[in-house]
């Protein structure tokens, strides 16, 4: 019996983290992302993770009402987004924890 997962053929897949590297359905990226299922965007983010705005979040806000899941990397240590920031974004319809 096979078990293994249905996915699309043209769906994005996050394959791996190593050093620093993503590796998204073969790809390899070295700079911060956006991974939907349908396509990769660069995340051009100026500044450290403390400096993040909710312009920044603007790719996830415009498709809010199609996103289950919003996985954010904060680096080598976990950091939580200010409150300022979560309740921004959670005025769009998307929720960080």
């Amino acid at each position: 019996m096979d078990i293994t997962p249905l996915i699309r053929s043209d769906q994005k897949v996050v394959q791996g983290y190593r050093k620093g590297t993503f590796k998204i359905s073969g790809l390899h990226f070295d700079h911060p992302v956006f991974v939907f299922p349908d396509e990769v965007l660069s995340w051009d983010i100026d500044g450290s993770f403390s400096a993040l705005d909710e312009k920044d979040f603007q790719p996830l806000i415009d498709r809010a009402e199609s996103l289950d899941v919003v996985l954010l990397g904060a680096g080598k240590t976990v950091q939580m987004l200010p409150p300022r920031l979560r309740q921004a974004l959670g005025e769009h319809g998307l929720s960080v924890e």
